[in-house]
């Protein structure tokens, strides 16, 4: 949200403070990828061990409850409003992001260019299904650590080598920069961070003793994570490294930072009130980031400024925070969480008993 937000004119010590924020924010959507990996790859993990079969055509249904009605809703709503600061778009447009086909489109109209990564998503939703049916018809268990791992590293390597194939690199400004970042937001750019995930999922729910042992060393793993991350602190998000290594730094700083976190909690931390605040502004997260943009573009056509004086900034900004948790939270409670719950009622979860925000 704040890579997404405006900087002010003036107040330098804010704009010293949130400048490097905005320009690393994006970074953020590889730690979404990470994390759902780990979590919707754990569903199937957790099915197979506890029922010794997985069905993925629940599976699936299962997925689309949970994403479905509230990207929908969101369409239809910005699209009868005509909230669009740049023009409505045509029929192509709308085709192309009903099918959940916009990341691999070049236009992207506003308040809908974020939905690139609900793109991807789906896409990882359908081809994690894909490649557990097609070994769960040759196979009676899941693959061994071996196994599993080389298929990870086959696929992270073979993504990489897409990355720096398909880089378009420029000189400008004294820096190689890549000429045209929206190659990356395709799914088949940025698969391996999802599968981070599953590796981690695989790990977590197969091999607790390795695990475990991961989780000792969670100290020198978090320090890595960091170090990881320092490349998208030090280069802007067109910087060539960052286009290709820097993706593959990212997701595996996140990962090693993840299973710090985890291994953290197991280690008996205790949960603040602020942990669990923030756990509750978490569990509301995909409607938030669904109408944020949103939020954002209706907070600047009621305070409108060519060049916003400090105070219109600071009202602008505390109105584009707040209100779009805030509303998140209603249109999360309005129509995702009743989906859940209609979905839990119709299509149980076979994997234990699961948080309806999964």
């Amino acid at each position: 949200m704040v890579s997404h937000m405006a900087l002010p004119t003036g107040l330098p010590p804010v704009r010293t403070l949130l400048a490097p924020v905005k320009a690393v924010g994006w970074i953020g959507v590889d730690l979404f990828f990470v994390l759902s990996g780990f979590l919707v790859a754990g569903l199937l993990f957790r099915e197979q061990a506890r029922l010794g079969t997985v069905r993925i055509g629940r599976f699936l249904v299962r997925r689309g409850f949970k994403i479905y009605p509230s990207y929908y809703v969101f369409l239809t709503a910005s699209f009868v409003a005509g909230w669009f600061p740049r023009g409505r778009p045509d029929r192509t447009q709308v085709a192309v992001f009903v099918t959940f086909l916009q990341n691999y489109s070049q236009q992207k109209p506003a308040p809908w260019s974020h939905l690139w990564s609900v793109a991807v998503e789906e896409h990882f939703y359908l081809l994690l299904a894909l490649a557990v049916a097609w070994w769960f018809q040759r196979h009676t268990t899941l693959p061994s650590w071996r196994q599993a791992m080389r298929a990870w590293l086959l696929a992270a390597v073979s993504v990489l080598l897409l990355r720096v194939a398909s880089a378009q690199p420029v000189f400008a400004g004294g820096r190689w920069m890549e000429a045209d970042t929206n190659f990356l937001l395709r799914t088949h750019f940025r698969l391996d961070s999802l599968l981070v995930g599953v590796a981690l999922a695989y790990v977590y729910q197969r091999d607790p003793t390795r695990w475990a042992a991961w989780a000792a060393r969670r100290w020198s793993l978090g320090l890595g994570g960091l170090l990881l991350l320092v490349p998208a602190m030090l280069y802007p998000f067109g910087h060539l490294v960052m286009t290709t290594v820097g993706v593959t730094c990212t997701y595996l700083g996140f990962a090693a930072l993840f299973v710090f976190a985890l291994g953290t909690q197991s280690a008996g931390h205790h949960t603040s009130r602020i942990e669990r605040g923030l756990a509750f502004v978490g569990a509301h997260s995909y409607a938030i980031y669904l109408w944020h943009s949103t939020v954002r573009d209706w907070v600047a056509h009621m305070l409108p400024s060519a060049a916003p004086s400090d105070a219109v900034w600071a009202a602008r900004t505390a109105a584009y925070m707040v209100g779009a948790v805030v509303i998140g939270i209603g249109m999360s409670r309005l129509i995702e969480l009743p989906m859940l719950r209609l979905r839990d009622h119709w299509f149980p979860s076979r994997s234990e008993a699961t948080p309806a925000a999964s």
